[in-house]
């Protein structure tokens, strides 16, 4: 299995072809800081899908699951659904 080659900072553009996309792939594909991520991922609030697997404490996502999801537009009310 292999993740993205482009890794936060960079902010270069996530593999679409890779397995496994990371927090730093989502967030550069997001145009998002790594712990805007983590923040939708705690919360819980439909703001990120589901991890489609976990490596140890990290979750991974298929590039496939992000690019398909709808975001949320800014300013939604994610308290009230």
């Amino acid at each position: 299995m292999s993740t993205s080659s482009g890794q936060s900072s960079g902010r270069t553009a996530p593999d679409p072809d890779a397995d496994y996309w990371t927090i730093a792939d989502v967030a550069a594909y997001w145009r998002v800081g790594e712990q805007t991520i983590r923040a939708y991922r705690s919360r819980g609030r439909g703001e990120l899908p589901p991890a489609d697997k976990t490596w140890g404490r990290s979750p991974v996502w298929r590039p496939a699951t992000i690019i398909g999801f709808q975001r949320l537009g800014q300013g939604t009310r994610t308290d009230l659904h």
